[in-house]
């Protein structure tokens, strides 16, 4: 009950091949450079993306150099 809660005001997102394309460009250009990136982080800088968001991760490390706006949520 809590986690619908909780998801009941997400916006549903469709993902298409010219997402799935970006994603593994992402991460092929992020793996070259930082070496192994993981899916989630590359998900969800798609999502962010693809819907305009910010992403506010403790580390925004991984996410530098992929497109999307993001927001260290521990300094502000």
């Amino acid at each position: 009950q809590a986690f619908g809660q909780l998801v009941s005001n997400w916006q549903w997102v469709d993902y298409d091949a010219s997402d799935w394309d970006f994603l593994s460009t992402v991460w092929a250009e992020k793996a070259k450079t930082h070496g192994n990136v993981p899916d989630g982080v590359v998900f969800a800088a798609m999502t962010a993306f693809k819907t305009g968001g910010t992403l506010v991760p403790c580390n925004p490390k991984p996410y530098e150099g992929m497109g999307v706006p993001v927001e260290n949520w521990l300094t502000g």
